[in-house]
């Protein structure tokens, strides 16, 4: 004999709506449990996009190389962009 037949009807009526709220609550775990996965793999599809997306944007540099870039206050700068006759201060 299953072990419900033994109990009471109160009895097996309070063992359902137990078991009805534990496999509620595993439910609900696994729905989470899913959701977090599935925002999980959205962002590393996201990321795996934006860097193909900006791929011609990267590359290698040389950090000791000045590159392309100049201080606007070498004396280069301010020989060919700085015009003025006097200097004031």
């Amino acid at each position: 004999m299953p072990p419900q037949s033994k109990l009471s009807k109160e009895e097996l009526d309070i063992q359902m709506k137990k078991e009805a709220e534990e496999r509620r609550i595993k439910e609900e775990a696994a729905r989470e449990k899913q959701r977090k996965d599935k925002l999980e793999e959205e962002r590393i599809e996201r990321n795996r996009a934006a860097a193909l997306r900006e791929s011609k944007y990267i590359g290698w540099t040389n950090g000791y190389d000045q590159g392309r870039w100049r201080s606007i206050h070498s004396e280069e700068y301010q020989s060919r962009y700085k015009k003025k006759k006097y200097e004031y201060y």
